[in-house]
């Protein structure tokens, strides 16, 4: 884990170059000893939270949530809350957008990814490795380009040796690397999460009239628009539709409800919001990442107005906490259930590796959610 730890605080440093305080503090939780991976959390949860802006020139949050996804895949492998399999394509695709971050970036996450699935995804593990020789012996070349990473060569040395040492392994099928156990972090026997179940959600039919736009998928994409007024005052009744499947950028999705709601979603000349999930604080809803929720947007002061809250109080809302446009990088949009305790309102999780988060009336905008919508298999 000693090891890991170092790659992840040089991945950190080599994506910080834009002096972000938030990876500092990230840089500095992950060298605390004993890792205090409660307080690691608590931070990844917050940056992973945040909208990323992908128009062109708008970048400043993707290094920070790179930063956080890495650190977040490394405590759940630790503590064996990543599922085998899975580390693949997500090492894979964040290699893809490190690119951009210079050789230094790249070079360490693909030592790390080596590290990681050279017992699991061999192949992968050595194109990783042999891509980090690559870059490293390049960079013995001409040593003036470490200087920005404060790497010695003694030290470029070693990472060079790490990645030739594992491209060894792989190729002779002796394979050394060891899972640490949530034991030896936390001083504890490991406790695996129970799986995500599917109970909690059945499946549903969206009722609507006929739609003009659906957005991507991107948490700040927009907002789903119906045909405008005088077109739809002028359709028969028979222009609704009702479907239980839909196509969203390229990708067929389900409709799903919780149980015991009704099975029929009336989303007929309402404003929608789709978000995507990508945390999984709500896996025991049901809930995972990839799935994209619809929820009704609502005016500023229903949003936030306390009679609303209180008849939303046990369902599952979309929480807009932060700023106000167009400051929306500060915005951090929450898939939550709604509950109240001690006259204290809560935005609760369904997942106990996640905390509630107390809220102020009036400090948030909450949107009810209509429906849960998830991808089907590709064939």
């Amino acid at each position: 884990m000693e090891l890991e730890r170092r790659l992840l605080s040089r991945i950190i440093q080599a994506l910080n170059e834009g002096g972000y305080p938030t990876l500092q503090k990230l840089k500095a939780l992950l060298k605390q000893e004993p890792l205090n991976s409660e307080e690691l959390r608590k931070l990844i949860n917050l940056l992973l939270s945040l909208p990323v802006d992908i128009s062109p020139g708008s970048e400043k949050v993707l290094p920070c949530q790179l930063g956080a996804q890495l650190v977040k895949m490394a405590l759940d492998r630790w503590e064996g809350y990543l599922p085998p399999g899975t580390l693949q394509k997500q090492m894979t695709d964040i290699l893809k957008k490190l690119r951009i971050y210079g050789p230094f970036a790249e070079v360490f996450t693909a030592l790390l990814g080596a590290l990681w699935l050279r017992e699991e995804a061999p192949a992968s593990a050595l194109m990783m490795a042999q891509q980090a020789e690559q870059i490293l012996m390049a960079m013995q070349g001409r040593q003036q380009a470490t200087a920005p990473q404060n790497i010695t060569p003694s030290e470029l040395s070693e990472w060079l040796k790490l990645a030739q040492q594992i491209i060894e392994e792989i190729l002779s099928g002796q394979y050394t690397a060891v899972r640490p156990t949530e034991a030896q972090v936390r001083g504890k026997a490991p406790v695996k999460p129970k799986p995500a179940p599917t109970e909690p959600l059945q499946p549903a039919t969206l009722s609507l009239l006929s739609l003009s736009l659906f957005p991507d998928t991107h948490p700040q994409a927009g907002n789903l628009r119906f045909l405008d007024p005088q077109t739809a005052e002028k359709l028969p009744e028979s222009a609704e539709v009702q479907i239980e499947r839909l196509r969203v950028g390229g990708q067929m999705y389900r409709v799903y409800v919780e149980k015991g709601m009704e099975q029929v979603v009336i989303a007929r000349q309402k404003e929608l919001v789709m978000l995507r999930v990508e945390g999984e604080s709500m896996l025991e809803a049901g809930i995972k990442p990839g799935d994209l929720i619809l929820a009704e947007k609502l005016s500023e002061g229903e949003a936030k107005d306390l009679n609303k809250w209180q008849s939303m109080l046990g369902r599952l809302v979309l929480a807009i906490l932060g700023g106000e446009p167009p400051n929306e990088t500060h915005l951090a949009f929450l898939i939550k259930r709604l509950t109240k305790r001690n006259g204290q309102w809560l935005l609760s999780p369904e997942n106990p590796a996640f905390e509630e988060i107390e809220i102020k009336p009036g400090s948030a905008k909450l949107y009810p959610v209509l429906a849960i919508l998830k991808p089907e298999p590709t064939e």
